[in-house]
């Protein structure tokens, strides 16, 4: 995954194809490597501030901040990321945020974790099933 990033990573200014940065980064946390996945994150904020997929990459950068250790951190990220969810006026990019903020609170907060998750998870409605909802589905389940 690293050898990778570096072949791409040459064209990131030009190419600003951010969605395949947060591939990578996904990857890398999936395969334990939260410092890299933190690094792929840095570099495509320091190429933009303003990055096609923000919410997306908010949330990653939330989840190598947990990775961690930085809970504190990692929640301020998430709601960062919820706030541009709604900006972007992406329910999906807000569900994915939502579902991680609240397996964040859900052993401290787990009221606080329901009330983050399930009225993003209720504008969604019934006939079809993605992953994200499934998860998300589960998630509420366990909190009660």
């Amino acid at each position: 995954l690293r050898a990778a990033y570096a072949g791409v990573h040459e064209g990131m200014v030009q190419l600003r194809h951010h969605a395949r940065y947060a591939m990578f980064a996904e990857a890398m946390l999936a395969n334990g490597q939260p410092a890299d996945a933190s690094r792929v994150i840095r570099d495509v904020f320091g190429a933009s501030s303003d990055p096609w997929g923000k919410p997306e990459l908010l949330r990653l950068r939330a989840a190598t901040e947990r990775a961690g250790g930085r809970t504190g951190e990692a929640e301020a990220t998430l709601r960062a990321a919820l706030r541009a969810a709604r900006t972007a006026g992406s329910p999906a990019w807000e569900l994915r945020a939502a579902h991680d903020l609240a397996l964040l609170l859900g052993d401290r907060h787990p009221e606080t974790a329901r009330i983050v998750l399930e009225p993003v998870f209720a504008r969604f409605g019934d006939g079809f099933e993605t992953g994200d909802l499934a998860k998300a589905r589960a998630l509420l389940a366990r909190l009660g």
